[in-house]
């Protein structure tokens, strides 16, 4: 193929072997440019893996703190501690719970009008607590309350018993004497 300019028709003065090498000077910068760049961007790349983002270390730092204040329990995280139970306590408590098991028994004899064989029957899910039927009208619920058992009976009037126990809880919560 003859070497010309396409443009004007002409012939191109250089020999061929001098444009061959501009060629091949051309192509190795055109190369060397992109190694260049190839090797910036991979540098960049590298740089951006190394490099820990903030909000990385942010949240490590919080993990970590949290992890540390649960492991210590300081007090102004775990709250005031209620002293430790009396049996004067247990006892309110047992007559709360005896309280509510009378009305469920109660409530179960208005809408069927018998009282239920056990308490599972009028709905009650504790294991805890006695039943046993008197008469057709009557029962007593018992509850151990540590050493002594609370039991209450169906014609036992529940209002004094129930005021008497939130009393007693309250002043326990109060910081006071717990006996009711």
């Amino acid at each position: 193929m003859p070497s010309g300019n396409l443009e004007t028709g002409r012939k191109d003065p250089r020999p061929s072997g001098a444009r061959d090498s501009k060629s091949l000077l051309l192509e190795a910068a055109q190369s060397a440019v992109e190694a260049r760049r190839a090797d910036r961007e991979a540098a960049r790349r590298q740089e951006r893996t190394r490099r820990v983002s903030p909000l990385v270390v942010a949240l490590a730092g919080v993990v970590l703190g949290t992890a540390v204040l649960v492991a210590l329990g300081p007090a102004w995280l775990r709250g005031s501690s209620l002293p430790p139970e009396t049996p004067a306590l247990r006892a309110a408590s047992a007559r709360l719970a005896l309280a509510g098991e009378v009305s469920r028994v109660q409530t179960f004899r208005r809408a069927s009008g018998r009282l239920p064989r056990t308490l599972r029957e009028a709905g009650s899910g504790t294991e805890d607590i006695g039943y046993r039927i008197e008469s057709e009208s009557t029962f007593v619920i018992s509850l151990r309350a540590g050493d002594s058992t609370v039991s209450v009976r169906s014609t036992d009037s529940l209002r004094p018993a129930v005021a008497q126990s939130l009393r007693a809880l309250r002043h326990r919560r109060e910081g006071g004497d717990s006996r009711p």
